[in-house]
């Protein structure tokens, strides 16, 4: 995509980032007079952040469990397991709230 960016308009490379897939914006996009070349629509699956809220959870639960004890490996598993199935790849959408752990 940069590539072809590059080609048609050497310097100038935009990027809009939307939390939601909304017909809207996807019909002013394509209808876009504007535009030069056609939008690349790239979307986030729910696998492509699993790994990343499957680490931050790890880190969250652990410190949860240090500051609980006692927090046995079978809760923090339950805890890891119940938080990642439940944010369905949106991060924003489950908090261990680590302020104050």
């Amino acid at each position: 995509m940069v590539s072809q960016g590059e080609t048609a308009d050497p310097g100038s490379i935009r990027l809009l980032i939307a939390s939601q897939d909304h017909a809207d914006i996807r019909r002013g996009l394509h209808s876009s007079a504007i535009t030069k070349i056609a939008p690349k629509m790239l979307q986030i699956s729910e696998s492509d952040n699993e790994g990343d809220i499957k680490a931050y959870t790890r880190l969250l639960v652990d410190r949860i469990g240090a500051k609980f004890p006692p927090f046995t490996d079978d809760m923090k598993h339950y805890l890891r397991n119940l938080t990642v199935a439940n944010a369905k790849g949106k991060l924003s959408l489950y908090t261990l709230h680590p302020s104050g752990l």
